[in-house]
């Protein structure tokens, strides 16, 4: 580093005029092969070594919210099941019934009815599920309600029938507000 001897102002040694007075300089030997007027600025890495750290602060702090027991502690309880709304409790039903019977390997017919007249499964109303099957034993029918019970308070269905085709057997079960009784009658009758 040396003064301009002319108007005195610190110069760095790369410039060629003073840039105050415009006199022309003496250029140290380092910068003597520099096309430029000014040196080049080396770079500041310090921007960069900031913005990395944020981030793998951040990607840490990302893990540690997700997989341990602090992270569980600030989500709360979110595991809550999501509530149906009827067509969809009613949908689900259907899709488990054909699961249920399809896996005894029987086939069935069920209709949605409304005050004894079948109506669709869409419609607003509460109905009852009249289902007829031919059974194989009486037993099969024991796996089949108890699979639908997550869905039924939702789905606004006061009573399933089964009626078993071979033997002449129904068996009816009402649904109350929080749980599902469960009666059999033979030869169509039927009691609660």
């Amino acid at each position: 580093m040396h003064d301009c001897p002319r108007c005195k102002v610190p110069l760095h040694g790369y410039e060629k005029v003073c840039p105050a007075c415009g006199t022309p300089q003496y250029v140290s030997s380092a910068y003597e092969y520099d096309d430029n007027t000014f040196a080049r600025p080396k770079n500041n890495s310090l921007p960069i070594i900031v913005v990395a750290s944020l981030l793998l602060f951040g990607l840490c702090g990302y893990f540690v919210i997700q997989y341990t027991w602090v992270g569980q502690l600030i989500k709360g309880n979110k595991d809550e099941p999501k509530v149906l709304t009827t067509l969809e409790s009613r949908n689900k039903i259907m899709e488990t019934l054909d699961q249920d019977f399809k896996n005894i390997n029987v086939q069935y017919k069920c209709k949605c009815l409304s005050q004894d007249k079948e109506v669709p499964l869409t419609t607003d109303q509460d109905i009852n599920l009249s289902i007829e099957a031919k059974l194989a034993n009486k037993s099969q029918k024991d796996g089949i309600v108890p699979s639908l019970k997550p869905f039924l308070q939702t789905a606004k269905i006061s009573t399933i029938v089964i009626k078993d085709t071979k033997t002449q057997a129904s068996w009816t079960y009402t649904i109350t507000q929080d749980n599902l009784n469960n009666s059999s009658g033979e030869s169509n009758e039927s009691s609660n």
